[in-house]
C-alpha cells in the first residue's frame, strides 16, 4: 500500500540523534536552542518556542493571550479536534465558524457570521484560530477582526501568504511536528511570534522548576533528541517543498478539470495535502475503495467536523457540511516515488473525471 503519509528519513537525522544520545544532554540543552533560532527565520519572526506537540503549542498561545474562562474563541468547524481541546483546556468556549470553499478555513465574513448567529458582539471574543488548512494559505491579508489571531500552521509550515511566512502574520502562530506534518520530529511543535513579551511568557509558562515563585505551568518544552532530528529536516524543507509542488503539477495534468480542489489554488500553497472533491459523499467513498484496490491509501483529511462534536445542525455549516461529505485526500509527500506519483494519477485521473 502506499501509504497516506510518510515521514522523511536522513542520514543526517540518524548522525545528529547520534551526537545528542552520546554528549548526555537529552534536555535543556544547545540542540533546542539552536532549532529554535533556526525555526523562527524560516518562519519570519523573532521567537520560537519548541514544545512537545502542536497541541501544546496552540494550549500555550492560548495562555499567554490570557483567554479569560468561559470567554469565546473562534474557530473553523472543518478542523481536527486539537482545537477544542484547547479551547477547553483555558475554560474557553468554541464559537465555531462556517469555512471558504476554496481557503478552507474561517474568514473575516464568517467569522461575523459567527457572532451573528451566537448574537455576541465581535470585542467579546477572546481569540481568533484561523489554520492554514491542508496547506492552503489562510485569507490573512487585510484581517480586520478586533480579536487576536492565533496563526495555526500546523499543517501550514512553508505556506506563504503575500509573501509572508505562514506563522509570521497572526498575534501568534503555531506550528506541529507530528509524524504526518511536514516535517517531524515524532511529536512535537512551536509557538512563534515578534512579540518578545509574548515570547518570554510562553517561555515562563513551559518553565517547571519554580525557580522564583510557584504558578501553574506546563512541562512543555520540546527535548533536545527531537529538535536534533528537526534540524536537518528544516534544513531540507525548502527541496520537499519543490517536490510536492511538483507531485501536485502531476496531479493537475492527470485530473484535467478545475472541479479537483487541488486545481486552482491560491499561490503559496505547500501542497500539505491533495484535495479530490466529489459530487457527493457516495462517489468519493466509491473513490476512496477503487483507490484503495489499487493499494493507494485515500482519506478524508478530517475525520469530523467539530460542529458535529458539540451537536450543532449541518445547516450553520453548509460548506464544512459540504467538503467534509465530498473531500477526498490522495498521498503527497517528497518520499514517493515515482512509479508511486504514476499510480495516484491515474487514480486521479479514473476517478475526478466521473
Amino acid at each position: 500500500m502506499i501509504p497516506h503519509s510518510r515521514p522523511m528519513v536522513l542520514a543526517s537525522m540518524e548522525r545528529a540523534a547520534a551526537r545528542v544520545i552520546a554528549s548526555g544532554q537529552h534536555a535543556g540543552g544547545a540542540e533546542r536552542a539552536a532549532f529554535e533560532e533556526e525555526l523562527a527565520s524560516f518562519c519570519g519572526v523573532s521567537h520560537a518556542v519548541a514544545v512537545q506537540s502542536g497541541s501544546a503549542a496552540l494550549h500555550l498561545a492560548l495562555l499567554v493571550l490570557g483567554v479569560p474562562r468561559g470567554s469565546s474563541v473562534i474557530a473553523p468547524s472543518y478542523a481536527c479536534g486539537a482545537l477544542l481541546h484547547a479551547i477547553d483546556a483555558v475554560g474557553g468556549s468554541a464559537l465555531l465558524a462556517d469555512i471558504d470553499p476554496v481557503r478552507l478555513t474561517v474568514t473575516r465574513g464568517t467569522a461575523r457570521d459567527a457572532c451573528a448567529r451566537a448574537t455576541i458582539r465581535e470585542e467579546q471574543v477572546s481569540a481568533v484560530i484561523v489554520p492554514h488548512m491542508l496547506g492552503i494559505p489562510a485569507p490573512l491579508e487585510g484581517w480586520d477582526f478586533p480579536s487576536p489571531v492565533i496563526e495555526d500552521a500546523a499543517m501550514g509550515i512553508g505556506t506563504e501568504i503575500g509573501g509572508r511566512p505562514a506563522g509570521s502574520i497572526g498575534t501568534v502562530g503555531i506550528v506541529s511536528f507530528y509524524a504526518t506534518k511536514m516535517l517531524s520530529t515524532g511529536q512535537g511543535g512551536a509557538l512563534l511570534t515578534s512579540d518578545a513579551a509574548l515570547a518570554d511568557a510562553a517561555r515562563d509558562r513551559i518553565r517547571s522548576d519554580g525557580r522564583e515563585q510557584w504558578r501553574p505551568s506546563w512541562n512543555y518544552p520540546l527535548s533536545d533528541l527531537a529538535a536534533a532530528i528537526g534540524r536537518p529536516q528544516l534544513a531540507a524543507l525548502p527541496e520537499w517543498l519543490e517536490r510536492r509542488r511538483a507531485i501536485a503539477g502531476r496531479y493537475r495534468a492527470a485530473a484535467e478539470i478545475a472541479e479537483c480542489a487541488g486545481a486552482e489554488l491560491p499561490e503559496g500553497a505547500n501542497h500539505y495535502r491533495f484535495l479530490l472533491r466529489f459530487p457527493d459523499r457516495a462517489a468519493r467513498d466509491a473513490a476512496e475503495v477503487t483507490f484503495r484496490s489499487r493499494g493507494i491509501t485515500a482519506k478524508p483529511p478530517v475525520f469530523r467536523p467539530l460542529h458535529r462534536y458539540l451537536g450543532l445542525p449541518d445547516h450553520e455549516f453548509p460548506v464544512t457540511t459540504e467538503v467534509w461529505e465530498t473531500g477526498l485526500s490522495v498521498p503527497i509527500y517528497p518520499s514517493l516515488s515515482e512509479a508511486e506519483v504514476d499510480r495516484v494519477a491515474e487514480a486521479i485521473e479514473e476517478w475526478v473525471v466521473v
